[in-house]
Order: structure tokens, then sequence, then C-alpha cells
């Protein structure tokens, strides 16, 4: 128990709360740079039910799974969306590059 007291202390969250949000963010990177269907998406991150991913997606970057990549990719350089997702990509190989 003295661990994940520290652990919160130092992180600011629960290692649980912190993996979570690491998975879904790691989802949103795939999103931008391929074209997974949501379901392999899922799956690679973790979750074995669509359904929970999508609920936990939406919660954590307050849009839907399954309209992720039309919303957020139209109009925007990869860098940006990135930043506004705070997520991590490579701009090189992103099929989102529009500008």
């Amino acid at each position: 128990m003295q661990h994940c007291s520290r652990f919160k202390r130092i992180n600011g969250d629960t290692s649980c709360s912190l993996n979570k949000r690491l998975r879904l963010q790691s989802a949103a990177a795939d999103f931008v740079m391929g074209a997974e269907p949501v379901g392999q998406v899922a799956l690679r991150v973790g979750y074995r039910k669509e359904r929970k991913f999508a609920a936990e997606f939406k919660k954590e970057l307050g849009r839907r799974s399954k309209n992720f990549r039309k919303e957020v990719c139209i109009g925007r350089t990869v860098d940006d969306l990135a930043a506004s997702c705070n997520i991590a990509v490579d701009s090189e190989q992103s099929p989102c590059r529009l500008n």
C-alpha cells in the first residue's frame, strides 16, 4: 500500500489510471498514424470489448473513437493535432498530413 501512495504522490495519479491513459493515448496515436479499424486498435491496447474501449476513449479524449480520425485530422497539421490530444506522432509517416 505504501508503494501506491508514493506512486500517486510522485505522479499525481494512480498507476492504474496512468496505465489506462497511456493506453488510450497510444490508441489515439494509432488512429492518426494508420488505418486500422477501431476493434483492432482496441485489442492492441488491451481492451477485449470494443464498447468498453469506446466509452473509455471518449471519456479520456472527448471524442468518439470511431470518428476520431475524421474529426481530428481534417484541416490540421499532424503536429498540431498531436499536441491537442497530448500524443506523440511521427509527422513524416502519418496519413493524416493534410496541409
